[in-house]
């Protein structure tokens, strides 16, 4: 990448950031229990590094299960904003490679 297109990106996702904060947000203010649209949840765990890549393929798996198109979604169907980070807890340095400030 030339360093304008660097920049535009790194703006381009930090705008993303912006979103996925609000619709963060948004998840904790509009939570009515845990039957409601609205859901949110945090965990934290000890897992390997091949565990967490089979972890992200099985929540890609789950969205492929559950999730619809617009053209195939069935009556009463909504758009729903998912997001999923995963992130090593910020240790300094684990194994020779930076975590967190």
């Amino acid at each position: 990448m030339t360093p304008e297109e660097y920049a535009a990106a790194e703006h381009l996702a930090l705008i993303k950031v912006d979103v996925d904060t609000a619709l963060l947000r948004r998840a904790h203010q509009e939570y009515r229990g845990p039957e409601g649209w609205a859901q949110a949840m945090r965990a934290g765990v000890w897992t390997t590094w091949d565990e967490l890549l089979g972890f992200v393929r099985d929540h890609r798996a789950l969205l492929d299960l559950h999730g619809h198109t617009r053209d195939d979604a069935p009556e009463g169907a909504r758009p729903v904003s998912l997001r999923f980070s995963a992130v090593p807890d910020a240790v300094g340095e684990w194994e020779g490679e930076p975590t967190g400030p």
